[in-house]
């Protein structure tokens, strides 16, 4: 059972905050999933042995490179092992469609999180380019938001690949194809549909199984990868994520393809496959990790003490290309220390629109030099990215023409122009390449980490949909209650006293429509009226009765678990029992009698409501960024850079006084018979305690939130004239309980929707246990009810008719 819609609209409104929040600052790459994944990643890596599969890739690696290994070649090959082993985790641990995930691989290593988190390249990783992975079926629907930096990639490309190893190209969308709008934000849509005549739409087939992501930053200093999340549109409920047995099985089959692909494919047949000091006629394919609209150049170098490869290449129809040297076996060796890459925005052009590179061991001075990092022997992949599908070398201008020299005679055969460097320049040249590759590994300050296990009883879609919905049923049938059959005198229910001069504009606006919606639907009270009256006051009765109930037995399993639960179990615990106040609201301005069990009913839960939120207060003391459970993600409920948990002590204590104050007042407005009514003194202790709550509040509230109260206090300070006609009471009473209704609905799904993709790994609230069946059940019981009315109504109408 899944009600999506509901679930799916509230996860676009969550997703979209997460991409507003995020395009203010940070770094793109670190996030919660990030370090997740990776701890995930260290934890396969240590419990499991890889030796048997890292031998076989060793000898196989040492195969494919064919020709005599020399101790400084041998001495890299170990790591290398080691770093394919750690991919080959990396692609299995987000390889799960049903739970997707952005995982950012194929980087160096790195420490963050206060994980040490060890290298993942192979096969020619890129030092520009940013690789994500998102795993995708064609079975489900996908939609992935991105933000574009100001100074964003310089070459941004989505590929479908069939297979994380061979990487072979499924579909894929361009960047010049991709719409972005004017605030740099788009959207993605992936699924099995052909989105004929729509933008920024990749159709997966039944051959996708992961969304590669490439970002390639030309400027390392100031260019920056895009935000982007990623968001599943079909129901997951069903399927559990894959456990870390499946993963480990996983990691092997990569691995064993890898040994395949990397070692045979890459290292043996295109590149070793070459002359020494030579590279390869640029081509393009779509196997082996490369672009369909990349043309690659491969080869492997073995250079003497004072000897140089001079490397001219033209460019062409591409927007971007890289020059790199990685060891000989397709890895680079630290890309932030070594000038061992440069790319077109690096680089430094010839005057005809060539670009000439110089590979050597020792610094030649010139601008275009490429550092084999001391190495002797390594290899060489130039990549053109940009270029049409499919196309030539010969109809899309790429080529590349090398020869060895002796660093003595540079100066012979470099074209005339070429720019030269001081010891000074290159020192600041390196220092700048340093500081923007460090720019990747930068940790964002996240506000909480790990808010805890999932509880599906208490924040299973199934209870918040149960309450809100039985709560707003209550409204509605209220509304038709008060609007049925009614009679109305002359006077003004709500007479103004220079009220409506006080309110800005559009406050004024809404009190008189509502006033004259009121009056407009005024007629005489006739028997056919009642009768609807009566009928659905019943219905609103048993259904704001059972909604009483069933937040008590919450409450109390609450108090049960009070010490054990997570905050963020607590806060959706706290806007999901409000729901109660709503329905009790509505039933008891409605409907009449002396003190009976249903206003005992409402007392009850109001104490343990009051109770629950002060041992809530409480907790929410106990408030620690870095303890699992002690706090939440508050994006979208709360402004950037407010104060936690102060300002959800604010929220609780305002609405909490809100929801007993309306439930009190309801009862008050209701009927003298309960209460000893007087208008002008229950309106001036209403005043009274609203001028206490705005003067604390003035004293502690930021800017925005006095803004906010300003325009709020004005309505909470009306001069009614409370008429003893019971219909202007029943109005005053129902206008309370609607105000709080939408606070509600949107901080408990606003909170859960963007806090349930941070629950301890492994752990979700989507399965459906005896807690979310009973208050689906208990709905449904309600709705079958109404129905019921309905029906009996009509038959009676049919009788009095005949």
């Amino acid at each position: 059972m899944k009600f999506f819609p509901v679930s799916q609209t509230l996860g676009a409104v969550a997703a979209a905050t997460i991409a507003v929040a995020s395009n203010s600052g940070g770094n793109p790459l670190a996030t919660l999933d990030q370090r997740d994944l990776d701890a995930l990643s260290i934890k396969i890596n240590e419990d499991h042995d890889f030796a048997i599969l890292k031998a076989g890739a060793k000898a196989t690696f040492q195969t494919a490179h064919g020709l005599p290994i020399s101790q400084e070649a041998n001495s890299r090959l170990d790591a290398a092992i080691d770093e394919l082993a750690f991919s080959s985790i990396q692609k299995a641990v987000n390889n799960d469609p049903y739970y997707p995930k952005i995982y950012w691989v194929d980087a160096g290593p790195r420490n963050w999180f206060g994980l040490e988190v060890p290298g993942g390249r192979y096969s020619y990783d890129n030092p520009d380019c940013i690789y994500r992975t998102i795993p995708i079926s064609s079975k489900l629907r996908y939609v992935l938001r991105g933000y574009r930096h100001p100074e964003g990639p310089t070459d941004v490309t989505f590929s479908l690949i069939s297979d994380p190893n061979s990487q072979n190209t499924v579909a894929s969308l361009a960047g010049d194809d991709l719409v972005i709008d004017k605030d740099g934000s788009y959207t993605i849509t992936i699924d099995s549909s052909s989105g004929e005549g729509q933008a920024n739409h990749i159709k997966s087939t039944l051959l996708a199984k992961q969304l590669f992501v490439r970002n390639n930053l030309g400027k390392w200093p100031v260019q920056r990868p895009d935000n982007l999340t990623i968001e599943l549109l079909d129901d997951a409920t069903g399927h559990k994520p894959i456990d870390e047995t499946a993963i480990f099985h996983g990691a092997q089959w990569n691995l064993q393809e890898s040994i395949i692909d990397y070692g045979v494919g890459a290292l043996g047949l295109k590149t070793m496959i070459n002359p020494v000091n030579k590279l390869s006629k640029p081509s393009q394919s779509s196997t082996l990790g490369t672009l369909t609209t990349q043309a690659s150049s491969f080869g492997h170098f073995n250079l003497k003490d004072g000897e140089a490869i001079v490397a001219t290449l033209s460019v062409g129809e591409a927007d971007y290309f890289v020059f790199p040297a990685t060891d000989p076996w397709l890895v680079t060796v630290d890309p932030g220390a070594y000038q061992l890459s440069l790319n077109s925005e690096q680089s430094v052009a010839n005057a005809n629109g060539t670009y000439t590179f110089v590979v050597s061991l020792t610094d030649p001075g010139v601008s275009n030099w490429i550092d084999t990092a001391g190495l002797h022997e390594g290899t060489i992949m130039v990549r053109w990215q940009g270029l049409p599908t499919n196309s030539s070398d010969t109809d899309n201008g790429v080529a590349i023409v090398t020869q060895v020299v002796r660093l003595s005679q540079l100066a012979d055969v470099l074209p005339a122009g070429t720019q030269y460097v001081t010891p000074e320049q290159r020192k600041e040249q390196l220092a700048q390449r340093a500081a923007g590759y460090a720019q990747r590994f930068q940790e964002n300050e996240m506000a909480c980490q790990d808010i805890g296990e999932a509880n599906p009883d208490i924040a299973g879609i199934g209870i918040l949909l149960a309450f809100a919905i039985q709560g707003a049923i209550a409204v509605v049938l209220s509304i038709y209650s008060l609007f049925v059959g009614r009679t109305w005198q002359d006077e003004v229910i709500i007479e103004s006293h220079g009220m409506l001069n006080r309110l800005d504009t559009t406050a004024r606006r809404v009190v008189q429509i509502m006033i004259q919606i009121i009056k407009g639907s005024a007629s005489q009270r006739t028997e056919k009226g009642l009768r609807k009256q009566k009928l659905v006051n019943e219905i609103l009765v048993a259904g704001s009765d059972m909604q009483s109930w069933s937040g008590i037995a919450l409450l109390i399993a609450a108090f049960v678990q009070i010490r054990t639960i997570s905050l963020y179990q607590l806060h959706i615990i706290y806007d999901t029992a409000s729901f109660v106040a709503i329905s009790n609201c509505a039933a008891i301005a409605i409907t009449y009698g002396p003190f009976g069990i249903k206003h005992l009913v409402m007392i009850i839960w109001s104490l343990l409501y009051l109770g629950f939120t002060i041992v809530f207060g409480i907790r929410l003391r106990s408030w620690n960024d870095d303890i699992p459970g002690q706090c939440y993600i508050t994006s979208g409920i709360a402004a950037p850079g407010n104060e936690h948990p102060y300002v959800d002590h604010i929220y609780i204590s305002i609405t909490c006084l809100y929801v007993i104050s309306s439930l009190y007042a309801a009862l008050g407005l209701n009927s003298s018979k309960i209460l000893d009514f007087n208008s002008k003194t229950y309106r001036d202790r209403i005043l009274s305690a609203t001028d206490a709550i705005d003067r604390q509040l003035r004293q502690h509230l930021s800017p925005e939130y006095l803004e906010l109260l300003n325009k709020a206090i004005p309505l909470l300070r009306l001069d009614p004239t409370f008429s003893e006609d019971p219909d202007a009471k029943q109005t005053v009473a129902l206008l309370i309980a609607l105000i709080q209704y939408p606070v509600h609905t949107y901080s408990v799904f606003m909170m859960r929707a963007m806090n349930e993709s941070h629950l301890v790994q492994g752990s979700t609230e989507q399965d459906w246990g005896f807690g979310q069946v009973v208050a689906i059940t208990l709905l449904g019981s309600n709705i079958v009810m109404l129905f019921e009315g309905i029906s009996r109504y009509r038959r009676e109408m049919a009788i009095a008719t005949n």
